[in-house]
């Protein structure tokens, strides 16, 4: 008996690639027995994370990086650490953030809905989402307006959905 069979669900073919609303993507063979050995033990999530972002900085040149399950919890990781920098006190008083740097600007285009709105992805943190352009072009010019404020990120989306 397949998985659909035994609960019930609908049999996809997906012909949209990693599509969070038909659960994204399918992992390699050897990931998921890799994720299969890991649920058998227990680990300090602090340790468990500096070896993943020292991966991530190696493949990627990144400062630091983060593992999350999925792309709505990294965006809203990622403005977090945007607004409350490694200031431990900072962290902790996210979404309650004061003063701080608050504003993240995306094209119009880039506010798109996968089952919810990528701007609740950006409000959980306590950041004001800025739409820049419209749906259908966003300038460069239009783009630097918005991010001429001080307290200022951007977040742009790499999909083959968007314009």
């Amino acid at each position: 008996m397949s998985i659909h069979e035994k609960y019930g669900l609908t049999k996809v073919i997906n012909a949209a690639g990693s599509f969070t609303p038909l659960g994204v993507s399918r992992s390699s063979p050897g990931a998921g027995q890799t994720a299969a050995e890991a649920l058998a033990e227990f680990f300090l999530i602090d340790e468990l994370q500096e070896v993943a972002s020292a991966a991530i900085q190696r493949w990627t040149g990144a400062e630091a990086g983060g593992v999350t399950h999925c792309v709505a919890a990294g965006i809203t990781l990622a403005v977090s650490a945007a607004m409350a920098g490694g200031e431990p006190d900072a962290v902790a008083a996210l979404p309650n953030t004061g003063a701080s740097a608050n504003r993240v600007v995306l094209p119009a285009g880039h506010a798109v809905d996968y089952g919810h709105s990528i701007l609740q992805d950006i409000r959980l943190p306590g950041a004001n989402p800025v739409l820049a352009g419209s749906e259908k072009h966003c300038s460069i010019e239009g783009l630097e307006r918005e991010l001429s404020q001080q307290g200022t990120a951007c977040l742009l989306l790499v999909s083959s959905r968007l314009v």
